[in-house]
């Protein structure tokens, strides 16, 4: 009867301390989740600039060749 009781006590234990591992791991989950939305919203401010700073590139460009067709 003893060792049904180590036994039991034993394989709670390994219950409680697997429980503590996936609220831990479930806590880690939460917070890449967390952080992958902040660095969608960050990638999306980027493209947003470099969109802009393309199309300056671009008007920059043509307004450079056009300066270069024109004689002095």
């Amino acid at each position: 009867m003893r060792w049904f009781f180590l036994d039991l006590g034993l394989v709670l234990l390994t219950f409680a301390l697997l429980g503590a591992l996936a609220l831990r791991v479930w806590g880690k989950v939460r917070q890449v989740n967390h952080e992958v939305a902040e660095l969608r919203g960050r990638l999306s401010t980027l493209t947003e600039e470099t969109a802009t700073l393309a199309a300056r590139l671009d008007a920059t460009e043509v307004a450079t060749r056009l300066n270069e067709r024109i004689p002095a």
